[in-house]
Order: structure tokens, then sequence, then C-alpha cells
């Protein structure tokens, strides 16, 4: 196992450092497969790497990008699903070989009811595994980190993690913190159910980078790294992976001292 901490100012500095280190990876193998996340985290990331596309020091056009999670019946046309979130952070910005989401949204979804409808999002959650391996599996996983410890939407469980990717209940923190950031505090808002890359799938990544930033993940980056390694602080299970590193801020960091 072997773990990497560094510390940045802020999350500018976070999302730079992050960039600079994916464009560095794709400079070495240029049909790099990379796992990407949503959320405001990742947002200084995307801006850099769109910075490091327009001034031509980053060439993507052989790049396969795969998704953690989407919202449970959004995707194309939802102006609040993951997949708006990402076109309109990088994809519309910068071309890739082909980018991947779980399709949480199938055709005539929002007329189906949803216990007819599981079934089918179960078959295109196994088909998402089975496309991450046709390429080979993922090569650098970037994922953020919910106050909650969550990473992807695999919450904090007493069970056993899942090992692909499937549909998950969000918890009622990450509802909390989701109407917070994007709904104006409106709960009925958010989604309560998503498609999440399970967390065995993360952990088959030959390499992870999680980032942080933000007094509000101070608790989360502690339990993940000096607590108990155990699903209920889904992050703490990296610690258990040969190849990761967290890049956090500050403020993230505070409780480590």
């Amino acid at each position: 196992m072997s773990i990497t901490v560094i510390r940045m100012k802020n999350h500018y500095e976070v999302g730079e450092l992050t960039a600079t280190l994916i464009a560095d990876a794709i400079r070495s193998k240029p049909n790099l497969v990379l796992g990407l996340p949503t959320g405001q985290t990742p947002v200084p990331v995307y801006y850099q790497l769109r910075r490091l596309y327009a001034e031509r020091l980053l060439d993507c056009s052989n790049v396969t990008t795969f998704n953690l999670d989407e919202y449970f019946r959004r995707g194309k046309g939802d102006p609040d699903s993951y997949y708006t979130f990402m076109h309109e952070q990088l994809f519309d910005h910068i071309p890739f070989k082909a980018s991947y989401l779980p399709n949480a949204k199938p055709e005539n979804s929002e007329i189906i009811p949803t216990s007819q409808l599981i079934p089918i999002l179960e078959n295109e959650c196994s088909k998402y595994d089975m496309k991450i391996d046709e390429e080979g599996g993922i090569d650098i996983q970037l994922v953020g980190l919910g106050s909650n410890g969550h990473i992807g939407f695999n919450e904090p469980s007493p069970e056993e993690i899942s090992d692909g990717t499937c549909i998950v209940t969000l918890a009622g923190q990450t509802i909390s913190d989701n109407a917070n950031k994007f709904y104006h505090g409106d709960e009925s808002k958010v989604p309560k159910k998503a498609i999440s890359m399970g967390m065995g799938k993360i952990m088959q990544a030959k390499s992870i980078i999680l980032i942080a930033n933000g007094e509000s993940k101070a608790k989360a980056i502690y339990d993940s790294l000096r607590g108990p390694i155990t699903p209920m602080v889904p992050a703490s299970l990296l610690r258990l992976h040969p190849d990761v590193t967290f890049i956090i801020d500050e403020a993230a960091a505070k409780l480590l001292d």
C-alpha cells in the first residue's frame, strides 16, 4: 500500500496540481483511461485541463473517460444531470476519444414504473462495468469526497461495499449537501437515487487521486486517513489500494494536525 498526502493552500492550487498530474499521465500514455467525478470540487481541475488544452499543451484525442455516477432517471437533456454538468465543464471544450456516464435514463424511462425500471437499470450497470473492462480498466480514477466520507455515491454502510456499478439510495447528509450546493437548499428537488460505480470497481483502478477542500471535509479526511478502515467511511477503504494520492487544501487538512 502507498498513500501520498499532498497539502495545498487552497482549492485553486488543488485543481492546478491535480490537472498537472493528469496531463503528465496523458502525455506518458496518450490512450489513458480516466475516471472522472462531478460536484464542485473537481471544477478547478476541469478549468485547468481546459486551459492546458486551449494553450495546446494537452491532447486528449485518444483518452477515454468514465464517470463515477449519474442521478436516477437523469441524463442527456436534463439541465441538472451529471451528463449536462460534464459537457459544460469538460466535454464540450476538449475532444476525447470517448466519454461514458452510467445510463440512468434508458429510452422511455420517464413512463416506465420504477419497479420495472430497476431491472433495466441493473442491466445497464452490468454493461457499464463490462465496457470499463473492455477498455482495459481505469488507469487513473479521480474522486471527490462527501462530507460523510462517501465516494461517488457509495454511502456509509455497516454492510459490505458494492463491487460493481449499481443503483444506490442517497444518504440524508448527501441529499442535504447537494440541496445546499445546487438547489438553494430545497431537498425535494434532489433525486433520492442514483447509479454509482461501486467501491470494488473504483478500487480496481491502477491509480486513484482523491481531492478535497474546505473545512466541511476536514472530519471526513481525518476519518479516511486516521480512523478505522470501514465501509461506514467508504473513503477509508482507499488505504487498502496500492497507489493512492490525497490532494487536499489547508482547511480540509486542519484536523490532521
